[in-house]
C-alpha cells in the first residue's frame, strides 16, 4: 500500500478500483476452477463488505484491530509481510466467512462416472452433486455459540491450542472440513491467498484512516443479510457514515 500525499482519497475512488480488481480476480480464478453458480464464487468484494458491516456494528472491536496494526506495522505504509501478523484480523476475517458465508453450498462436483457412497447413495455420471456450506458452519455440534458473532474466536483457538507461530491451521486462508468458505481438497479456490490479501490490505486502509458507523436510523444494528436461492448477500440498501479520523498523518 503506498503513503497517501496531499489531498485526502475519495472513498468512492478506492472502493471503486476495488471492484475493478475484483471482477479481473474472478476472472482469472474462472479460468482455472469450476464455479457453475455465481453465489458459488468467493466473491470478496461481498466477504468485505459483511466484514464492514460487523465493524460498524461492533465498534469497540475496531481499536482492537487498531492497536494490532500499530503494534506489527508501526506507522508506515502496509507491508505485505505485515499481513501473516494480523492473527486478529485475520481471524475477525474468517468469522465474517464463517458467519455470514456467501452460500448454503460448496464444492460443486459433476460426476465423470457412476459412484456409490459406503451408505448405499448413489450418483450417477453426469449428475452434479455439492456438499452443504452455511450449514456447517452454523451447526453447534461444530462450532460453540454457532450464531454468535466472535471475532478473535480462531485466534483464541490457536492460541489455546498452543500453535506456533509457523501454524495456518485457524487462518482465513485453510479449508478445512468445519470450514469450507474456500471450498475443500485439491480444488479449493486458487485465488484465495490473493483475495485475503486484498480484503486484509482494504480493511487495514479503512479501518486506520476512517471512522465508520451506521446512521441513527440503524440504532447499532447489524444490517440484516440477504438470502435468496443458497446465498447470503451484504444488504445493499445499507448507508454508513465515513469520517476521516483526526489523528491519521496524510503526509
Amino acid at each position: 500500500m503506498s503513503c497517501v500525499s496531499e489531498a485526502e482519497p475519495d472513498p468512492r475512488a478506492i472502493i471503486g478500483t476495488f471492484l475493478l480488481v475484483d471482477q479481473v480476480a474472478q476472472s482469472t480464478t474462472q479460468m482455472v476452477s469450476f464455479r457453475p453458480y455465481p453465489a458459488d464464487q468467493t466473491n470478496f468484494v461481498q466477504t468485505f463488505m459483511h466484514a464492514l458491516y460487523y465493524v460498524v456494528a461492533y465498534p469497540e472491536y475496531a481499536e482492537i484491530l487498531r492497536e494490532e496494526i500499530e503494534l506489527v506495522n508501526g506507522d508506515g505504509p502496509l507491508a505485505y509481510r505485515s499481513l501473516e501478523h494480523l492473527h486478529k484480523l485475520d481471524s475477525f476475517l474468517r468469522e465474517t466467512q464463517r458467519l455470514s458465508g456467501l452460500s448454503n453450498f460448496a464444492m460443486a462436483r459433476i460426476a465423470l462416472q457412476d459412484y456409490e457412497f459406503s451408505n448405499g447413495v448413489k450418483i450417477p455420471k453426469g449428475e452434479m452433486a455439492l456438499a452443504i456450506g452455511n450449514p456447517v458452519h452454523h451447526d453447534s455440534d461444530v462450532y460453540e455459540d454457532p450464531l454468535e458473532f466472535k471475532p478473535f474466536r480462531f485466534s483464541e483457538r490457536a492460541q489455546a491450542e498452543a500453535l506456533g507461530k509457523g501454524s495456518k491451521k485457524y487462518d482465513m486462508i485453510t479449508p478445512s472440513p468445519q470450514f469450507l468458505a474456500w471450498g475443500l481438497g485439491r480444488h479449493a479456490c486458487p485465488g484465495r491467498w490473493y483475495a485475503s490479501m486484498v480484503v486484509k490490505h482494504l480493511m487495514v486502509y479503512i479501518i486506520t484512516k476512517y471512522d465508520v458507523k451506521l446512521p441513527d436510523s440503524a440504532k447499532g444494528k447489524r444490517p440484516a443479510d440477504w438470502n435468496f436461492m443458497g446465498s447470503c448477500v451484504p444488504n445493499m440498501t445499507t448507508q454508513l457514515l465515513f469520517k476521516r479520523r483526526d489523528d491519521v498523518d496524510w503526509e
